[in-house]
């Protein structure tokens, strides 16, 4: 999932990049990480790559879930790193349209849309009957964001300054995101990023 993310973030910044804005020296593009925790006991890996034109956002998603059961829970305490093995799992591609606003270092932004989920339940050698489920639903998000106000030269490790200021850089924030469908979930995750979040004239 992560190398699929960043090749398509690669290939979005150099694209939107050649844009002509009158208005601005930057099309507002980036690509986010988020890592949370769902009410329906799922741990929960979501990347997205977003465009903004005026106010308007659209984004991709591509989420997947870890579900976790009464057995998992027993182990997890000990072995959390064993919930990527979890037999029941959800993979979701979703295409989302909302508003986003800015305010010098803070956005906040809210957005709906139509997913495509893929359920697959892969059970233990005693029981190999594994079962696939796919369906449609209304997938939604909450961001909540900080990034830099001002072009700056970009820093490798947040240390290291390199090449004239930029106004590409990184973001952290507050992501609340769920799907109304078949198996509907709401949860809250930490968001991690990288790319333009503003006009930086």
């Amino acid at each position: 999932m992560k190398k699929i993310l960043l090749l398509l973030l690669l290939f979005s910044i150099v694209s939107f990049s050649q844009e002509k804005n009158t208005t601005s020296n930057n099309p507002i593009i980036y690509a986010d990480m988020t890592l949370g925790f769902s009410l329906m006991n799922t741990y929960s890996g979501i990347g997205t790559i977003n465009y903004q034109t005026k106010n308007n956002l659209f984004t991709y998603r591509f989420s997947e879930l870890y579900h976790i059961t009464a057995k998992d829970k027993k182990w997890l305490i000990v072995f959390p790193f064993l919930i990527f093995s979890s037999a029941l799992k959800s993979r979701e591609h979703a295409f989302l349209y909302g508003k986003r606003y800015e305010n010098n270092d803070f956005s906040y932004s809210f957005s709906g849309g139509l997913s495509y989920t893929r359920y697959t339940d892969n059970p233990s050698l005693l029981n190999p009957t594994s079962l696939k489920n796919s369906f449609f639903g209304f997938p939604f998000e909450v961001n909540v964001k900080w990034f830099k106000s001002e072009k700056k030269r970009f820093r490798i490790y947040s240390l290291i300054p390199v090449g004239k200021p930029t106004g590409l850089g990184g973001s952290f924030g507050i992501k609340l995101f769920g799907n109304i469908s078949k198996k509907s979930y709401i949860g809250i995750g930490l968001t991690f990023g990288l790319g333009y979040y503003k006009n930086y004239n």
